[in-house]
């Protein structure tokens, strides 16, 4: 048997009508004679209990709380770091040519005046 259409395929649960299942089902054969179909529900009641319990959990929400304030802090601590690593670092870095030739001295060459003995 094979169901084209929306999957999962859901169901009345016979525990409740105003919900509906996830159920899988399996056709019951006695010599190769159709007697019907073995439905099995899936989450059960236990499911739903520990479902229910989760959703108001007060667990759950200060871990989803938790975390929502570590990603907005590093978001923050990451612009901060991107913010100083890209500014301007002084009148060097404003100019085309720069001032770092001014600092140092020129080696000595062979040729001239220069040369180390």
């Amino acid at each position: 048997m094979y169901v084209t259409g929306e999957m999962p395929l859901r169901g009345t649960d016979p525990r409740n009508i105003d919900r509906q299942k996830i159920f899988s089902a399996h056709p019951v054969m006695h010599n190769d004679v159709l007697r019907g179909y073995l439905y099995a529900i899936l989450g059960g009641q236990k499911y739903d209990e520990l479902a229910d319990s989760v959703r108001g959990s007060y667990v759950q929400k200060l871990s989803l709380g938790a975390l929502v304030a570590i990603v907005l802090t590093a978001f923050l601590v990451g612009l901060l770091v991107f913010g100083l690593l890209t500014r301007a670092q002084g009148p060097a870095s404003r100019t085309k040519s720069g001032s770092c030739g001014k600092l140092f001295r020129a080696w000595p060459t062979r040729s001239g005046n220069n040369s180390r003995a």
